[in-house]
């Protein structure tokens, strides 16, 4: 293998690593509410807490509220279709408590999207010289079968209002604030803020990838925008319309979306430094809108409570999709009009996702099977040289400058280019990017098993180390050790077939090492990635070692080979070809040094 060969092979672990890292309080006690009755429509018999609001009766008729309400008592109320059950307190008049029903964290529990005391839903309201928090106050409570309203009213008869609806089928929850004779109580413009913050609870089996890919989105305008996933600790402030913002993790998000936009905005994610919480990420969305005067006034918002399914998403048009990573640019129009359509389709038909894997990395390899049939055609001819640059080695042993303009001009004279194999290589990066970015983001991934791995989302972990390795963990991924004897065997196979660069022995030592680790280092990186991307890396590397061998059997004559090479050296060399002009460079830079050396000698 020459150095550009080598090159490559740095460069596409160097880009993968990259990849990787653009692609970590002890928990607190959750109080358990009594068991709920629930009739055969969703609707709920109110359950009595034992928490009480905290402002005291003098408080509560300082905001104009009645102090007798002071003394009512928190209840739980509940709304259920068949994707999610949500329960709602009447203290602050908020969800409380979310479960996706179609789905079970790693350890078999119910997904929670929110479940915790140290939730936040509240709206700010300045009211004659205070502030009206609704997180404070205990609401009435009405319900029917599908919808849950929640009413506050004042001594002076204006009325705050939340309504929360939750239709069949849907993982959307609408919801509407509204303030009812508040005309003679605000000014026209009086900013609300609505302060949201949830501590995301973890759902997979490795908390520290949860954490490198749960982050908030925000749409402003016509652009998606997302804070840094790999910050500890980020806060971002602006001044700027809003559509939605979204809480994401790993395969879940909670979408808060304003149907008439949200205006000032202060957004924050924080990772614990305590190593032994299991709290994802603590987020916190800090919202305005701007009352308008009248006898009512409403905001209007909706809620998507689900998985990060990408067509889920793009059904309703907002642009929600953008939370599903596909990677940027060039790697995203891949995924999404071209690998993700035929998974789709091919997931309708065949119910085994490793089968699916495999008949994936099948059409991408015949999609790029020409390039690669170019690139092994390449590197023989290559090979047909090896006698003469080994005999140029022998000639000028010492002088790597000698060496090189020689085998420039036995490359120029045959026709036969060194960098002939890179070009197809480097065409076929972007599918190589665009599906490491896929695998790792597919929700359809999540706990499906196939073969040892007991779920193609997470890594497979069937050996398991009574120690933990530093940058390995305390797992051996078997799909991480085949990527890695599959790679050596392919670079192996590709070196036999490609003459070594010129240079001097040591040179060649230290790269035949390289060749030799590099597969093996790759495995301390693979060792912790998703076992359905590196069932795809081996399935793809066995497909190349057996396209490998069809192509050097079947399409590779040595005898034509040759043929072509002494007719171009007939010919001459190509007038202006990548070879000559660098072999012109290096006779340029040959003459360079030794006019520098004749400069010394004096």
């Amino acid at each position: 293998m020459d150095k550009n060969n080598l090159i490559g092979f740095l460069l596409i672990a160097l880009v993968v690593l990259l990849l990787q890292y653009f692609n970590t309080p002890p928990p607190k006690e959750i109080t358990q509410t009594a068991p709920n009755t629930e009739s055969s429509t969703g609707t709920s018999t109110p359950v009595p807490s034992e928490n009480n609001v905290l402002l005291s009766g003098t408080a509560f008729t300082a905001l104009g509220l009645d102090s007798t309400a002071a003394n009512k008592k928190e209840e739980r109320y509940f709304l259920e279709n068949d994707f999610l059950k949500i329960e709602f307190s009447n203290k602050g008049a908020k969800p409380v408590k979310v479960e996706l029903k179609e789905f079970n964290t790693s350890s078999k529990k119910p997904v929670m999207l929110l479940d915790g005391v140290d939730n936040r839903f509240n709206f700010q309201i300045p009211v004659a010289g205070q502030l009206l928090n609704t997180s404070d106050l205990i609401f009435d409570a009405s319900q029917d079968a599908d919808a849950l309203r929640f009413t506050l009213k004042r001594k002076d008869g204006s009325v705050i209002e939340h309504t929360y609806k939750l239709d069949p089928g849907k993982y959307v929850m609408d919801m509407d604030f509204r303030l009812i004779g508040f005309g003679n109580v605000l000014p026209a413009d009086t900013r609300i803020l609505l302060d949201w913050k949830t501590s995301l609870i973890s759902q997979e089996h490795n908390l520290d990838n949860e954490r490198n890919v749960s982050t908030i989105y925000y749409k402003s305008g016509e652009d998606v925008e997302r804070l840094s996933e790999t910050s500890s600790d980020i806060l971002e402030e602006f001044e700027a319309p809003l559509d939605w913002v979204g809480f994401k993790q790993q395969f879940f998000t909670s979408t808060l979306i304003a149907q008439n936009k949200f205006t000032a905005t202060r957004l924050s994610s924080e990772t614990s430094s305590n190593p032994a919480d299991s709290t994802i990420k603590n987020m916190e969305a800090k919202l305005s809108f701007n009352y308008k005067s009248g006898s009512s006034f409403n905001f209007p918002m909706q809620m998507y409570l689900g998985p990060l399914r990408f067509q889920t998403l793009q059904s309703h048009n907002l642009g929600l999709e953008k939370q599903v990573k596909l990677g940027m640019g060039l790697f995203r129009w891949i995924n999404q009009y071209a690998i993700l359509p035929i998974f789709n389709f091919l997931e309708k038909y065949i119910s085994s996702y490793g089968i699916i894997i495999l008949i994936l990395t099948l059409l991408v390899k015949t999609l790029v099977f020409p390039l690669t049939r170019k690139a092994l055609v390449s590197a023989a001819k290559m090979q047909a040289l090896k006698p003469e640059l080994e005999e140029i080695q022998k000639l000028h042993q010492g002088d790597a400058m000698k060496i090189q303009q020689e085998t420039m001009k036995i490359y120029s004279a045959s026709g036969v280019s060194p960098f002939g194999g890179c070009l197809p290589s480097l065409l076929q990066l972007p599918l190589f990017f665009a599906m490491n970015v896929f695998f790792p983001a597919a929700i359809e991934l999540r706990q499906e098993k196939f073969l040892w791995a007991k779920d193609l989302s997470s890594f497979d972990d069937i050996i398991k180390l009574p120690f933990s390795i530093p940058l390995l963990g305390d797992h051996l991924s078997i799909f991480a050790i085949l990527f890695s004897i599959t790679t050596y065997l392919s670079i192996k196979v590709m070196a036999n077939m490609t003459p070594s660069a010129a240079g001097n022995n040591d040179q060649m030592k230290m790269i035949m090492t390289i060749q030799k680790i590099m597969p093996f280092a790759l495995f301390f990186l693979f060792n912790r990635l998703p076992s359905g991307l590196t069932y795809y890396f081996v399935i793809s590397n066995i497909i190349t070692l057996i396209l490998q061998w069809i192509i050097k059997k079947f399409f590779i004559n040595e005898a034509a080979i040759h043929t072509e090479i002494a007719a171009n050296k007939l010919k001459g060399p190509k007038q202006g070809g990548f070879a000559s002009r660098l072999e012109e460079m290096m006779k340029a830079q040959q003459v360079a040094l030794e006019e520098q050396k004749r400069k010394s000698g004096k």
